[in-house]
C-alpha cells in the first residue's frame, strides 16, 4: 500500500475537480461476450468465473488500484479484489469478498466456502489492504443497463449485470460499470471492459494450465 499526496499525483488536478463534486460517478454500459464461461457453467458457477475475470481485469488497470484516504491523500493498493452479493438465511443480503487470488482453483474454493459461511451467519466480509471492485448480479431479468446511483458512504467502483442471453451461437451480458471520475475517464473505463473481455476469452486456457501445473 502506498500513500500519495494529491498534489504529487499525476491525476491530481482531476482528482481535486471531482473530489467535492455533488456526484463524481459515471455509468458506462456495454455488451460482454461470456460464451466461454457459459460453456463451463455445469462444472463451475458462472458468477465465480465472472468475478475471477473481473478481479484479473481490475488488477491490470492502474485506476482500479486507487482510492481516497482522506481529503488530501489517496491510496494505491497492490492488489484488487472483488465482492458480490448473496442471499442469506435471514432473507437479507450479505456482501462477500475474498482476498485476491492468482489461480482460479484457489479463488473457487474460497468463493464456495465464503458463500456457505456468510449465508449461514448473515454477516458481511470485506478485505483490508486491497482495492475493492464491487459486483452485483440481478439474474431474474435481461436488463439493458443500470443507473447505479450515488451515495456518499459508498465510493468504490461497482459492476452490475442482469440475466445473460443468447444471440445466435453466442451468449452475452449487458454490464454496467460505475466508476469514480476522479480516477477514471472514458478511455480507462473502456480499457477495463477490453481487459475483462480478454480475461473471459483466455479463461479456459488459463484454467487448463493451472490444472496441468497442479498435477
Amino acid at each position: 500500500m502506498k500513500i500519495i499526496n494529491i498534489d504529487d499525483f499525476k491525476y491530481g488536478k482531476r482528482v481535486k475537480r471531482f473530489r467535492d463534486a455533488p456526484n463524481p460517478f459515471y455509468n458506462a454500459t456495454t455488451k460482454i461476450d461470456i460464451t466461454p464461461l457459459v460453456h463451463l457453467r455445469k462444472k463451475h458457477k458462472l458468477n465465480a468465473m465472472l468475478c475471477y475475470c473481473i478481479q484479473n481485469a481490475g488488477q491490470l488497470i492502474e485506476q482500479c488500484h486507487y482510492d481516497f484516504r482522506d481529503e488530501n491523500t489517496i491510496v494505491y493498493y497492490e492488489k484488487v479484489y472483488v465482492n458480490w452479493v448473496i442471499d442469506n438465511k435471514a432473507g437479507l443480503h450479505s456482501y462477500v469478498g475474498i482476498p485476491h487470488q492468482e489461480r482460479f482453483c484457489d479463488f473457487e474454493k474460497l468463493y464456495n466456502f465464503y458463500n456457505e459461511k456468510y449465508s449461514e451467519n448473515c454477516e458481511h466480509c470485506f478485505v483490508d489492504g486491497q482495492s475493492l471492485l464491487s459486483t452485483t448480479a440481478v439474474i431474474n431479468h435481461k436488463f439493458e443497463s443500470f443507473d447505479c446511483g450515488y451515495t456518499s458512504d459508498f465510493l468504490r467502483s461497482m459492476l452490475i449485470w442482469g440475466k445473460f442471453y443468447r444471440k445466435g451461437v453466442k451468449y452475452y451480458l449487458n454490464m454496467t460499470f460505475r466508476f469514480n471520475h476522479a480516477f477514471f475517464d472514458g478511455k480507462s473505463s473502456g480499457e477495463f471492459f477490453n481487459q475483462l473481455q480478454n480475461q473471459i476469452y483466455s479463461f479456459k486456457k488459463q484454467f487448463k494450465s493451472e490444472l496441468k501445473n497442479k498435477i
